[in-house]
């Protein structure tokens, strides 16, 4: 009976040992595999990380999303509009715009990756011309109202950034305008041209506009972008001072306001 016993001992530690065998070997299989799928999830995580890294550059490796300074230049376009409160020079054809050269300079701070803050410094001359008919010794008459205008506007501008080097968008706000000149020019096909001065008393010195336009940045490198924009301006405050004794005969219901459209083109200089 005791070597029975032993043998029996024996036999129940081998399978038991054989047991513990297969258990620590299924136990280092779970941890192989629960080391396999942590070690998947991090490279998920690492891959997730990189995407969003890739999006977050994406949305700011523009100049448009930065801040800059450049300057700009271009044409505007300008047709003051005179109304008494019932009548309107904008409805008479002998009226018509006046084309001029507009330049000046501007910065960029960029508020977020989708808003940007954008001051401005800009010459532009503003006015009318307006048709006065034919004459027999001097042939067909005009004449041009010019105003020098310095400004400065307060914009915000809107933008989308996207994958691609071109960036649109949105401009709007105020400008306000010292008038540094002004003249009326009378001009005859075979008289030549005259130039009138207007007393001081006549036009005011400072205007107020709203603008609102378009434009597209276009990246030429990681500092230096081009952009191009097409706006409207439209005057807030009456141009004329119907208090100046040389309109003492002008009702004080008559306005002039000045408005028109810039084509501008740029160049911007990250900072």
């Amino acid at each position: 009976m005791k070597i029975k016993f032993t043998l029996i001992t024996v036999l129940a530690l081998a399978l038991s040992a054989q047991a513990m065998a297969k258990g620590k070997k299924a136990i280092e299989t779970t941890a192989s595999n629960t080391t396999q799928s942590v070690s998947a999830i991090d490279k998920s995580d690492l891959t997730i990380e990189k995407s969003e890294t890739k999006i977050e550059t994406t949305r700011t490796n523009s100049i448009m999303t930065k801040s800059a300074v450049g300057f700009h230049l271009g044409a505007n376009l300008s047709k003051s509009n005179m109304s008494d409160g019932t009548r309107s020079t904008s409805d008479n054809d002998a009226i018509s715009t006046l084309g001029s050269a507009t330049l000046g300079a501007r910065a960029s701070f960029a508020l977020n990756p989708y808003i940007a803050f954008q001051p401005e410094f800009s010459y532009m001359k503003k006015g009318m011309k307006q048709t006065l008919g034919e004459d027999e010794d001097f042939g067909e008459i005009s004449s041009s109202l010019n105003l020098h205008y310095l400004e400065l506007s307060a914009l915000l501008r809107a933008q989308i950034p996207n994958n691609s080097v071109i960036t649109p968008y949105l401009l709007i706000g105020p400008s306000f305008g010292y008038l540094a000149g002004k003249s009326v020019t009378v001009d005859a096909s075979y008289g030549g041209t005259r130039t009138i001065s207007i007393p001081d008393s006549v036009v005011n010195d400072f205007e107020v506009s709203a603008n609102a336009g378009l434009g597209m940045g276009i990246d030429l490198k990681d500092t230096v972008s081009l952009f191009f924009e097409a706006r409207y301006q439209l005057g807030l405050t009456n141009v004329l001072n119907t208090d100046s004794p040389a309109l003492s005969g002008v009702s004080d219901n008559v306005s002039m306001k000045n408005r028109g459209m810039q084509i501008l083109g740029g160049v911007l200089f990250a900072i």
